[in-house]
């Protein structure tokens, strides 16, 4: 039988426990097996990803002689990962998630170290990197979802947040350095980014072999729209699954607000910045003061991030969510009168700060309450849901402050934060979320 977390009730004797022993579970995350292993795997991927990631608008360029050319790549690679992520939830959760993880590292090893090698001998068209890069996408919208899903079986539930930060200053890291390194890289050659991105997908996947996993995923279960889990060991139909998956999450209140709430952040927030680089742009700034804001949201969150890991779970996650959601709406209310530098520069650091505790608090909560055999569904649906509308922000963006102003558009942007907010603080159910070592005492479903 599969273990859910969904319903248990602790016990008075284990309630005690669990709150004398909160720091010393919190202490033990790298002492736990299979994470340190876990977590250079996801950060070599994540590095890698970087690393190519910073090549691929200039190679597309370089090989095709054309900025459209060059624009749409991007977009294609972005459409595919994401048609791909609707499914690849259910893959994820019917196969061996280190398998998964292993394939994926071995598929970058070879599509960026191919990439690299026709760069270095002058082989590579436009046509060739656009079938790389769409394979790519296709893999990794398919496979990627299983590093996370894996997680939930490598952890304790109540270590989710403190894992969580630790993620969130570590992408903060990577992409406030990624860029320089990645044209430092680029200098020495148009293929080195892609044959380092190469070693490092080699490094990723030598360490997802080392990672232990818990035999809690050898049986595989489905889900019941009453909120029961059976252990029959006949797999449904990849259809079954899928639908299970959607269902899952769909018929959750609680995962359904924090869907719009994030989805509403997500453009909000990724409008305004949009708009803030469209507007520097269209004001002719140096580009060393441009390049600047984008590290500025960076160096904010790496700073929510230490918080975040040091408090995350000795604070009360739903008052965390909520006060999140305020900071997220004030952060941006200087621009609403003013478009200096200074307060844009000033603005996207504080901005940066609440997300790490946000999405330490909110995924945590909900990956921790999930059951193993549907953190790739779960993961897949949310991360539909949340993107939806971000990926139209910098079109809006641009429209916006094209025809209403910087000042104006940002106003527009932070009444989307102000309503993401409110909906955060009208919710009983976010607001009565407790710390993470009670969390075992809530239904996702109730």
């Amino acid at each position: 039988m599969v273990e859910s977390t969904m319903g248990i009730e602790a016990s008075p004797e284990n309630e005690a426990n669990d709150e004398e022993n909160g720091q010393k579970r919190s202490a033990s995350l790298w002492r736990t097996p299979g994470y340190p292993s876990w977590f250079t795997s996801d950060t070599a991927s994540a590095i890698g990803a970087a690393m190519q990631g910073f090549g691929v608008s200039l190679v597309s360029y370089k090989i095709s002689g054309s900025l459209i050319a060059a624009g749409w790549v991007p977009t294609l690679t972005s459409i595919v990962r994401q048609l791909a992520n609707v499914l690849g939830g259910t893959i994820v959760d019917r196969h061996d998630r280190k398998n998964l993880v292993i394939v994926n590292c071995i598929i970058g090893v070879l599509l960026w170290g191919t990439t690299g090698i026709l760069l270095l001998v002058g082989s590579l068209t436009f046509s060739v990197f656009l079938a790389i890069m769409l394979t790519s996408s296709l893999f990794t919208g398919c496979l990627g979802g299983a590093t996370d899903a894996m997680l939930r079986s490598i952890i304790d539930s109540r270590e989710y947040p403190k894992a969580r930060s630790v993620n969130e200053g570590r992408d903060a890291t990577i992409t406030m350095i990624g860029n320089p390194v990645g044209g430092m890289l680029y200098l020495f050659g148009a293929w080195v980014p892609f044959i380092v991105s190469a070693i490092l997908y080699m490094i990723a996947g030598i360490s997802a072999s080392q990672i232990r996993i818990s035999k809690k995923l050898t049986m595989k279960s489905t889900y019941s729209p009453e909120g029961k889990h059976s252990g029959k060991e006949a797999i449904a139909s990849f259809c079954t699954d899928f639908v299970d998956g959607w269902r899952f999450v769909l018929t959750s209140k609680i995962m359904l607000i924090f869907i719009i709430t994030t989805a509403l952040v997500n453009f909000g927030m990724n409008g305004a910045q949009y708009s803030i680089e469209l507007s520097l742009v269209g004001r002719g700034i140096n580009p060393v003061l441009l390049g600047l804001v984008g590290p500025a949201t960076c160096i904010g969150s790496l700073t929510g991030s230490l918080f975040s890991g040091h408090y995350g779970d000795r604070m009360p996650a739903g008052l965390c969510i909520c006060a999140t959601g305020i900071i997220s709406t004030v952060a941006y209310i200087p621009l609403c009168f003013t478009d200096s530098y200074h307060a844009i520069v000033l603005c996207s650091i504080i901005i940066g700060l609440p997300f790490p505790l946000y999405n330490a608090m909110v995924m945590g909560f909900v990956f921790s309450k999930t059951p193993d055999e549907l953190q790739g569904r779960v993961k897949s649906v949310m991360s539909v849901g949340v993107q939806l509308l971000s990926m139209f922000s910098s079109s809006a963006a641009g429209y916006a402050v094209t025809h209403l102003g910087f000042i104006s558009t940002i106003r527009l942007f932070v009444i989307v934060l102000f309503v993401a907010a409110a909906i955060l603080l009208a919710s009983k159910r976010v607001r009565r979320i407790p710390v993470s070592s009670l969390w075992h005492k809530i239904d996702l479903h109730a």
